[in-house]
């Protein structure tokens, strides 16, 4: 899979207008370190890092300035409510492409979790991620929580996006699943029930393309899907 491809394709995106870090932040964000940042990690910030929609829309990078250590971890992501920090182990500072642990612990007491097996597959998530929270312009979503307890996708539509979406199954996260379509111009975020009968509870969307959103906004409402928020809601306010 082509990482960078992939999330200039899913935000529209040419390449000669993505925006990067400078390549004198990261050398002295290295020498404040006291590291030589992965290549990965090197790749992305001076190619997509300093794009606000894929990176600040939602969970926000940390430009390299603000790159920090907390222990034996370098910590360059935080969550959209600081619930999570994610970082990269110092021993792993070596590897071209290393994995990514999160935080998931409180200022006093860490509690690191491997979240990630690879870099490049952590920056797709968060481009989707914030994408179908509001990164990319057109957007939609239902949890469980705004429309009741005992709601939960129905299982015609969770079908539909199985047959008609690839689903991304090398972006392991506990209760979630992500899709997109063959071409990366829509991208879909389910959550999965964890504990009692395996059901999706919250769906999420995002997509650059209006008719490619609409066509599927459409389908997913005729199977059944209540549709909590949507980017043109926006536009009626």
């Amino acid at each position: 899979m082509n990482t960078f491809r992939n999330i200039r394709e899913l935000y529209q995106i040419r390449l000669e207008a993505c925006k990067g870090f400078p390549e004198e932040s990261l050398l002295q964000a290295e020498k404040r370190l006291k590291t030589t940042l992965p290549e990965t990690f090197r790749k992305y910030y001076l190619e997509i890092g300093a794009d606000e929609s894929v990176n600040q829309s939602y969970n926000n990078l940390l430009p390299p300035g603000q790159l920090y250590y907390k222990g034996e971890y370098l910590c360059f992501c935080q969550e959209n409510q600081d619930v999570v920090t994610w970082a990269i182990r110092k021993g792993d500072l070596d590897k071209p492409n290393p994995p990514v642990w999160g935080d998931y612990g409180t200022d006093t007491a860490s509690d690191w979790y491997l979240e990630i097996r690879t870099l490049s597959d952590f920056w797709l998530y968060i481009a989707i991620y914030n994408g179908v929270l509001g990164g990319l312009p057109y957007n939609a979503n239902t949890m469980g929580s705004l429309q009741g307890d005992e709601y939960a996708i129905p299982k015609e539509a969770v079908a539909y996006i199985e047959e008609h979406l690839v689903p991304l199954t090398e972006m392991g996260f506990e209760g979630q699943r992500f899709f997109a379509d063959k071409a990366f111009r829509v991208v879909l975020s389910l959550s999965v029930a964890t504990e009692g009968e395996p059901q999706a509870t919250a769906l999420f969307v995002g997509t650059a393309h209006r008719e490619l959103f609409d066509r599927l906004i459409s389908d997913l409402e005729g199977l059944g899907v209540r549709w909590g928020y949507s980017s043109y809601d926006d536009e009626d306010s």
